[in-house]
């Protein structure tokens, strides 16, 4: 079954594989929010585009498997593990977590991400 969600949160991260600033950001509607662990709730394309232009250059090496979708309603679960390598510190992470997504307009409205945050 097509889940327009689940194809906005694979050229999501297809974009940290590529290392590709325009994926990144390309899901995201205009007015757009995004939260994760560690970082404040971000609104608005321009706020998402200056955090991920700063943080995408960080990453190396980065993989992710999907293990898990859940719809309902107007959200989308999607429980995955990831392995990068932070640039800035050479160690590489092993993340497990889960992102919930809300589109609107075939874009991403809300993305929701809870996770093991690696130790710095």
């Amino acid at each position: 079954m097509f889940n327009s969600a689940v194809e906005l949160f694979d050229r999501f991260c297809e974009g940290f594989v590529d290392r590709n600033l325009e994926k990144v950001i390309g899901v995201f509607r205009d007015d757009a929010k995004f939260l994760a662990p560690v970082i404040s709730e971000m609104s608005g394309k321009k706020t998402l585009t200056d955090f991920f232009e700063r943080e995408l250059p960080n990453i190396e090496n980065y993989r992710i498997q999907k293990l898990a979708t859940w719809e309902r309603e107007d959200e989308t679960v999607i429980e995955w593990k990831n392995n990068y390598r932070d640039k800035r510190t050479g160690i590489s992470h092993q993340v497990g977590g889960v992102t919930i997504v809300r589109i609107n307009n075939g874009l991403v409205q809300e993305m929701r991400e809870y996770c093991n945050v690696p130790s710095q």
